[in-house]
């Protein structure tokens, strides 16, 4: 499974690019036979100097082998909390297009 993290309008640190990479593990870690590729995007909506309300995004799309790529996106007003939880929505909707392209026609 290929990992590509994408940032923009912020300075990206250390830590967070850990948090991403350990936020993706727990999530896709029983997935990884079935996903070829993730992307992550982050951005803060209003720019470095700015702070606001849900300015903090964090998109992510995954390829599932064989099927259409699936994205879900979270606005936080921090980035941890804003990769938390697009990686919980995604293995919701992960889980639930495997269980469904497994399904007997």
């Amino acid at each position: 499974m290929h990992i590509e993290i994408n940032t923009s309008n912020f300075t990206y640190s250390d830590s967070l690019e850990s948090h991403v990479y350990e936020s993706i593990d727990r999530t896709f870690g029983r997935y990884a036979d079935h996903v070829t590729r993730v992307e992550i995007h982050l951005a803060d909506l209003n720019g470095d100097m700015k702070s606001g309300p849900d300015d903090k995004r964090c998109l992510i799309e995954a390829r599932p082998a064989g099927l259409n790529p699936l994205v879900v996106e979270d606005r936080n007003s921090d980035f941890y909390e804003a990769v938390a939880n697009a990686t919980d929505k995604m293995r919701t909707v992960l889980e639930k297009r495997l269980a469904h392209e497994r399904r007997p026609v």
